[in-house]
């Protein structure tokens, strides 16, 4: 069937002096167009700076079948997608109107619902747009896209299960940039990439996501209705997992938002441990271990990959036992004990129960913890409505029941006790003494429900052994945002932590590829400067060390700008990046403060960053330092230290403030102000997200007025010295130029 549909694409104008090249849709539209849909158009509000108006009156002289719009998470992005989209509606045009993104990925039915597109798709957008063509073009209703939301007849926000990412890269053209002025943003000067003014930039991607930290599909997870393999999960929407508070480490069931297949025939290690059970991931999946070896004893824990634990390590997991009265227990350390069934309970009802209140199991059976079988019940009502047997012997043996007694009486006991009069049993040495046998005995007992609490030494989660498996097997992936660990097979494990890419996992283009783009760049466009936009461009030094090779032997000149990582980062990666012509890092440093960093979930220490940045700076390669302020685990002291950083190690290669965090929607952070009651949703979020340089919320301690000036105070600092050393080297080209020192100082206007 011929694929006559006609696309358009929309690039959103920033209204700044820069536009971030639109990499995203020119690859959606490079990859329809090899599937046969060629009539795309794209609408470049961000090069002419059109108004609103002027797309309402184009749309009205030109027909589409599908309009695509990407846009990242912000404030102005957010204003600016609800004025296109309403440009739209405006216009006669019935086109199907698709949005995606890192901004509407993560809140889907909030978009559909705020600008009146008929889908979102979420995550990677190659295989989903072109499946709606498809559909269309076959006039198939889309609803079956994998990896969309559309608002449905009944007016439900329906969300499909995700699509599997495109493992294999090279099936991907490179961005089609002959469908718009390519010439705009070969002349763009980012500040933050240190362009010459004579550089032709463009951005490219070597890989997509960052390293796989999966599951083989047969992991138990613990859910609501007990426990499911998570390959079952796949797809499914408001899963409620188990996984454990940040600040208490308690046990809590929440909403895991992603889970889906992220690789087939993924190489496994399998983790053996010393109770017979076993978990097979990837290598690089995280496990909670901890220094002295025993469950029952607070320590200090730390993250270790599948392929570094160490036989008799020990990890955290949760143990289950038969506790009081026949209930099922959980625990997770010594004396971290809570009945299974009020878990299960406020996990369905999202809060904590009460003193006050207990839990009835319908069917009578104590080990069926299932949401429908717990009904909630206060004490009174518990006992009398489903216990008389209970309740008739108190009413038998209370010796209050006869008011009269009381009366006669004239005082309590308990007064009497107040006074000195009266000392109970209880009290007395030889009542001591009865109790401490009869506690003795009882703890000797078989019938200690201690005792199946107790973690012996045979069964304590420490490693025995980790074998790499002979056999491939399909992996899984879960989120749960707002947590960064959920139990499988009763271990803790790392959550898989999408972050804003709402793809898992690293999907690594050939670099004999990248070296042909950059070389057809060079030959099409005369390029001089990349900014190389992967998640994580300083993957490894293998991977450094591949693109270095392939760089020298090919004679290729060029400059770039590239991310990295101060955990991975040493001298040979440096030494090879500044040989193929990096000319700076954006390491992404954030804080500079231990607990800071932590709460962050950053695995980074002060001691790794000064070591990062000194190396760094050693081999003559800029450093981006972007530093935030205001999360989780920030202080007066966290900000003074940052500060205390930029003043040591500042080259003044660029200006850069520090910015106060920003919960984006789809992150953990943005989970935890949910939590914290910080935020209530999409909506709450943009009201007060309006500016990057203002607070969106505040997830410290200190006032909101103090956190400002601090903010202010601190950047004031920063800007003064900024432009103080601009102002010196500037006095200095005037000074060396009219001493006829210098005469390739152009002037103050170049």
């Amino acid at each position: 069937m011929d694929k006559k549909l006609k696309v358009l694409f929309i690039t959103y104008d920033n209204e700044s002096n820069t536009n971030p090249v639109p990499l995203g849709m020119l690859y959606i539209a490079s990859y329809i167009r090899k599937h046969g849909f060629d009539d795309i158009t794209f609408y470049s509000q961000d090069v002419f700076h059109y108004p609103e108006e002027h797309l309402t009156e184009y749309l009205n002289n030109n027909h589409f079948n599908v309009i695509g719009i990407g846009f990242v998470a912000g404030y102005w992005q957010h204003k600016k997608i609800l004025k296109i989209c309403e440009a739209i509606k405006k216009s006669k045009s019935h086109a199907l109107i698709v949005l995606g993104g890192q901004g509407a990925s993560p809140i889907p039915e909030f978009y559909l619902r705020k600008t009146g597109a008929n889908v979102v798709v979420s995550g990677e957008g190659e295989r989903p747009f072109l499946e709606i063509l498809n559909r269309l073009n076959n006039s198939v209703e889309i609803e079956g896209t994998k990896g969309i939301s559309y608002i449905d007849w009944r007016g439900n926000c329906i969300t499909n299960p995700p699509e599997i990412p495109i493992q294999n890269l090279t099936v991907i053209p490179p961005p089609a940039f002959d469908l718009v002025p390519v010439e705009y943003y070969l002349n763009e000067k980012i500040g933050a990439y240190l362009i010459n003014s004579t550089d032709r930039y463009l951005a490219m991607i070597t890989g997509r996501g960052c390293p796989y930290k999966c599951l083989e599909g047969d992991t138990l997870i613990h859910t609501l209705e007990g426990k499911v393999r998570i390959k079952n999960l796949e797809g499914q929407q408001n899963i409620k997992v188990l996984t454990r508070t940040p600040i208490t480490n308690e046990p809590i069931f929440a909403n895991a938002s992603i889970i889906l297949k992220t690789q087939k025939n993924a190489k496994l290690l399998r983790v053996n441990f010393d109770d017979g059970s076993y978990i097979d991931c990837t290598p690089e999946h995280k496990f909670m271990a901890f220094n002295n070896g025993n469950q029952n004893k607070p320590t200090v824990e730390f993250e270790v990959e599948a392929q570094n634990l160490k036989p008799s390590q020990s990890v955290r997991a949760i143990k289950f036992y038969e506790g009081g009265q026949g209930y099922e227990y959980i625990s997770w350390g010594r004396g971290k004990s809570k009945p299974y069934h009020r878990l299960v309970k406020e996990g369905e009802l999202g809060r904590l129960l009460s003193r006050t209140e207990h839990i009835h199991h319908q069917d009578t059976d104590k080990k069926n913890n299932s949401p429908i079988n717990l009904l909630v019940t206060s004490q009174g009502v518990h006992v009398s409505n489903f216990h008389p047997e209970v309740s008739n012997k108190m009413k038998m043996n209370n010796p209050m029941q006869n008011h009269d007694i009381a009366k006669r009486k004239g005082e309590t006991t308990r007064q009497k006790i107040k006074r000195g009069e009266y000392t109970p049993f209880m009290c007395t040495e030889k009542g001591k003494e009865v109790i401490g046998r009869i506690a003795k005995k009882r703890a000797l007992s078989d019938e200690n429900p201690m005792k199946k609490l107790k973690f012996k030494k045979e069964i304590n989660h420490k490693v025995i052994s980790v074998e790499r498996l002979s056999d491939k097997k399909d992996v899984y992936c879960m989120e749960v945002p707002g947590y960064d660990w959920f139990y499988a097979n009763d271990v803790l494990v790392h959550n898989c932590n999408f972050c804003l890419n709402l793809e898992p996992g690293i999907r690594l283009r050939p670099m004999e590829d990248v070296i042909e783009e950059i070389k057809k760049y060079q030959k099409d466009y005369n390029l001089s400067y990349i900014a190389f936009w992967d998640e994580l461009f300083m993957l490894s030094e293998k991977r450094v060390a591949e693109f270095h090779e392939l760089i020298i032997k090919n004679s290729i000149k060029i400059r770039y700008w590239c991310t990295g990582r101060f955990n991975i980062v040493n001298s040979n990666i440096l030494k090879m990046l500044k040989e193929t012509g990096c000319q700076i890092i954006d390491y992404g440093i954030e804080q500079f403060d231990n607990f800071a960093l932590q709460k962050m979930n950053k695995k980074l220490t002060e001691e790794q960053i000064v070591k990062g940045i000194e190396l760094t700076q050693k081999h003559d390669i800029p450093i981006a330092f972007n530093i935030i302020f205001g999360n989780t685990g920030d202080t007066r002291e966290s900000l003074k230290k940052s500060l205390a950083l930029l003043d040591k190690y500042n080259t003044f290669d660029q200006l850069r403030v520090i910015r106060p965090v920003t919960p984006y929607p789809g992150t953990a952070l943005y989970q935890t102000a949910l939590d914290r009651k910080l935020l209530i949703g999409p909506e709450d979020f943009y009201e007060k997200h309006i500016n990057v340089e203002l607070p969106t919320c505040n997830f410290t301690n200190i006032p909101d007025d103090e956190f400002i000036n601090l903010l202010h105070d601190a950047n004031a600092n920063i800007i003064k010295k900024y432009y103080s050393h601009l102002s010196e080297i500037t006095l200095n080209q005037f000074k060396e130029v009219y001493l006829g020192k210098d005469l390739s100082f152009r002037g103050g206007r170049h």
